[in-house]
């Protein structure tokens, strides 16, 4: 089932990955015929780890345009084939969940970092190739913590005010600490969102950001379009029960 909550759209689901899955696909159907290339972006973390392993192949028409970057990125050294990277880089799970599945490489990837040379230099790059995306997010399938972080955007951190595409995080209060992060800006350029919500504690942060709490980064976070799966532990949240 669905609701409207202010801005944001609310689905209750018995299996959030498959319908988070679902409702991705039609996302991307959405915008596939508007653009050249389609910029997807995942959040890191376990959130979206249900979504990925039920991702299909990638439809036809997205085949070869489809431009992959991340919300935020762990400063951990990693090279070679994916299944050595360590389990802390959030790309390693979108290459074992879902890539590794596609048969042939249909997708670009424009990671944060990529394991090498400095951070500085790793955001400066990606900040050349965040123009060459046309400085967009067609579509963001977002998780975000318990605390209320999204990306590496954490609660009462210098970063959040950061005004460029990517920053570098070098205290993040969470392991490890160092780590590069879409700012708030460029999380705002999404078309389309879908949100992943589970259990009653993230259920009741939620509640809050949607209520406009900026003492949470996901409460500052106001995207154009969203639309959060939720299961039922985290809806009896948001309903306050």
């Amino acid at each position: 089932m669905g609701a409207e909550a202010g801005r944001a759209v609310i689905t209750v689901a018995d299996d959030v990955g498959a319908v988070g899955a679902e409702r991705l696909l039609g996302a991307l159907s959405g915008v596939e015929a508007c653009v050249d290339e389609v910029v997807l972006c995942l959040s890191g973390g376990t959130s979206p780890n249900a979504v990925l392993d039920r991702l299909p192949a990638i439809p036809a028409g997205l085949r070869g345009r489809l431009r992959l970057t991340w919300t935020a990125e762990r400063l951990v050294p990693y090279a070679g084939p994916w299944s050595t990277w360590d389990p802390a880089v959030h790309r390693r799970a979108a290459h074992e969940r879902w890539l590794s599945r596609l048969g042939a490489s249909v997708v670009t990837e424009e990671p944060l970092w990529t394991g090498e040379g400095s951070p500085e230099a790793a955001l400066a790059a990606f900040e050349r190739r965040w123009a060459a995306l046309g400085s967009r997010i067609d579509v963001l399938l977002l998780g975000f913590g318990p605390d209320g972080h999204l990306a590496s955007l954490f609660p009462g951190h210098p970063a959040l005010a950061a005004t460029g595409p990517a920053v570098l995080v070098t205290d993040a209060p969470k392991p490890p600490p160092a780590r590069s992060s879409l700012t708030l800006p460029a999380l705002s350029t999404a078309q389309r969102v879908v949100g992943l919500c589970t259990g009653a504690e993230k259920g009741a942060v939620l509640r809050r950001a949607l209520a406009g709490d900026d003492a949470l980064p996901l409460g500052r976070y106001v995207p154009r379009s969203v639309e959060w799966v939720v299961d039922r532990a985290a809806a009896g949240a948001l309903e306050g029960s």
